[in-house]
C-alpha cells in the first residue's frame, strides 16, 4: 500500500488505511498477529508500522535485488493483536 500523490502523503491517510485493513484481517480471519515486511530504506513505512505497535523481529541484509542490481535489505515486523488495539484505544483518531 503506498500513496504516491505527494499532496495526499503526512495527511493520516496512510495511516487510516493501514488501521482499518489490519482491523479488518484481525476480526475477519481471527488473526493474533500480523507480519509485516519492508525495505530497510522506507523509512516512513518503518515509523508508522512502529506507531502501531510492530515489533521488529528480523534485519536481513541483502534480502532482495532490484531491477537496477541494487541489494536492498529488508526489516520484518510482528504486528499483535492486543498491541495494535492498545494502540487504537489511546490513538485520537479512533
Amino acid at each position: 500500500m503506498k500513496i504516491c500523490d505527494l499532496s495526499y502523503q503526512g495527511k493520516h491517510y496512510g495511516l487510516e488505511s493501514l488501521c482499518e485493513f489490519n482491523k479488518y484481517l484481525f476480526e475477519t480471519f481471527s488473526l493474533k498477529t500480523i507480519l509485516i515486511d519492508t525495505l530497510l530504506t522506507n523509512i516512513r513505512a518503518i515509523n508508522l508500522y512502529k506507531k502501531i505497535g510492530s515489533q521488529t523481529i528480523e534485519i536481513i541484509k541483502s534480502f532482495w535485488t532490484n531491477p537496477e542490481g541494487i541489494t536492498c535489505d529488508a526489516i520484518f515486523f510482528e504486528l499483535d493483536k492486543n498491541d495494535f488495539y492498545e494502540f487504537l484505544k489511546n490513538y485520537p483518531l479512533y
